[in-house]
């Protein structure tokens, strides 16, 4: 059998610190719009905080409004565009999203004016 004297141990400790994702990365834009639907697109956080991105969270509200009130639906970590639906016809709305992990949520990207739910190009006529 052999024994050997430690003189000395070295105790190496390891940390590992988790926080809240940065915010996603702008602009934030949108790629499609109807008079009840406007679609955003982002890209992801430069920093997820040491942790998965669990989810984004899309929030609306009317231009000049105060409240913002989430958009429905689940937005999965590796998705960077939502659609926001019900929307009123001609109404203006400011958008903002924020990436999601277990430690929580990050700071909003905003968008940098308000968009209008309408037709990209005018009116559409029906003519019959």
């Amino acid at each position: 059998m052999c024994v050997e004297r430690l003189e000395s141990v070295i105790f190496i400790y390891v940390f590992l610190y988790a926080d809240k994702p940065d915010k996603p990365q702008g602009p934030l834009e949108a790629t499609e719009t109807t008079p009840n639907a406007i679609t955003v697109q982002w890209k992801p956080p430069k920093d997820t905080g040491g942790l998965p991105l669990d989810h984004y969270v899309l929030e609306k509200r009317l231009k000049g409004s105060n409240k913002w009130t989430k958009c429905p639906g689940h937005i999965d970590p590796n998705e960077t565009e939502a659609t926001a639906k019900n929307l009123d016809e001609g109404q203006e709305y400011d958008f903002r999203v924020m990436a999601v992990n277990k430690e929580g949520e990050s700071e909003p990207l905003v968008t940098s004016a308000p968009i209008k739910a309408k037709y990209p190009f005018g009116e559409c006529i029906v003519v019959i």
